[in-house]
């Protein structure tokens, strides 16, 4: 068995410890709770150079380690969560957190049907639009959904979601590419018909 093998087994090994774990204490609610805290955790972690320097590094004394472990995340995430970190600290795997935490969101969305959406906007979403976007994908998919959401400064407006390999873009930039691409390809007469053709449709009597 190869050592990417083998790492992989231990991972998921640790997650499905965590699963059973977090199931007998506080059921799908607590389960999916850890799970976001996970993903948070992870994301955060690949932001920070530093923050991926201190969890892999072996020069730092693990005892130094769990020292700012505890001070710095105990009361500021779940128990379980803070014990996974610990554990992995002492057993010299801290480095494979986010491959951890990976492998969890694996057995959460095949435990529970969740799909896991990226989604893309040219400004942060509220509270109460990304609980509506939710509720429209999770309707559509007709599965639960997981937004993740992104602000991407080159769009001028509308959105992108990303679902496992698929990126379905609806933004207004997109949009804008595409007409410039059709004028370049077909021109402005093409253009005059369609309008001409929308005009024709315009009955006076209705206005």
């Amino acid at each position: 068995m190869s050592t990417a093998t083998t790492n992989d087994a231990v991972c998921s090994l640790y997650a499905k410890v965590l699963m059973e774990t977090a199931l007998a204490k506080g059921g799908q609610a607590l389960v999916e709770e850890i799970g976001s805290e996970l993903l948070e955790l992870a994301e955060g972690q690949g932001r920070d150079a530093k923050v991926v320097e201190f969890f892999r590094s072996r020069i730092v004394p693990a005892a130094s380690r769990e020292a700012v472990l505890r001070k710095a995340m105990s009361g500021r995430c779940n128990d379980l969560v803070l014990n996974l970190m610990l554990t992995l600290n002492s057993n010299g795997r801290l480095g494979r957190f986010r491959d951890v935490a990976a492998a969890f969101d694996s057995l959460v969305q095949a435990r529970f049907g969740r799909v896991e959406v990226d989604v893309f906007t040219a400004s942060p979403l509220n509270d109460g639009d990304k609980a509506t976007l939710t509720e429209r994908i999770s309707r559509a998919l007709g599965r639960p959904a997981v937004l993740h959401a992104y602000v991407e400064a080159g769009m001028i407006g509308g959105v992108k979601l990303r679902i496992g390999d698929q990126l379905i873009d609806a933004s207004y930039q997109t949009r804008l590419t595409r007409l410039r691409q059709q004028l370049a390809e077909n021109g402005l007469p093409a253009l005059r018909a369609k309008f001409d053709r929308l005009v024709d449709g315009v009955d006076p009597r209705n206005n």
